[in-house]
């Protein structure tokens, strides 16, 4: 069982979703809690990425997401050795853009890249190396409700610390 956060009061509260993934000597679990909006973090998320090694290190990362948490992945984007932890956030509103928020592993705690803002509604999915997101096209006229366009798939990879769309 995971303590919570201090702002959730003298109680202990057990995740609302959790992820665990392995990556060479380190154990990650992603543990997430939802707010209420008239609680302490909000209607959003509350975030934590607890990593192990396994010589008995630890760390924790802490951060609030304030859209809909989707899902997480464990993927080594830039190819570099250190794995980096992929956060799905939906934000609110109409269209419902998903984002991307990426921290970085590098041996010693977790450095934020530059994830992707207002990428698109639709899907994603972990490739080698890639993020893969699938989504239905607006045409000039459509609603934001009812795409008729067909469907898309772009790619994207981390490239000088910043996630850009690939070919």
């Amino acid at each position: 069982m995971f303590l919570a956060h201090p702002s959730f009061a003298e109680e202990e509260r057990s995740p609302d979703k959790t992820w665990s993934f392995s990556f060479e000597d380190l154990s990650i679990v992603v543990r997430a809690y939802s707010g209420t909006p008239d609680g302490p973090i909000g209607a959003g998320w509350e975030l934590y990425v607890d990593t192990r090694a396994a010589s008995g290190r630890s760390f924790t990362e802490h951060d609030s997401v304030i859209e809909d948490l989707m899902g997480v992945w464990l993927a080594d984007l830039d190819r570099d050795g250190n794995p980096e932890v992929v956060i799905w956030k939906q934000d609110y509103g109409t269209s419902h853009l998903g984002s991307i928020m990426l921290l970085e592993w590098n041996g010693g705690g977790y450095v934020h890249r530059e994830g992707g803002e207002n990428l698109g509604s639709g899907t994603y999915a972990m490739g080698h190396g890639f993020i893969e997101h699938r989504y239905e096209r607006f045409r000039p006229n459509d609603p934001t409700c009812c795409p008729s366009g067909g469907s898309g798939v772009d790619r994207y990879g981390l490239r000088n610390d910043k996630l850009v769309k690939i070919k």
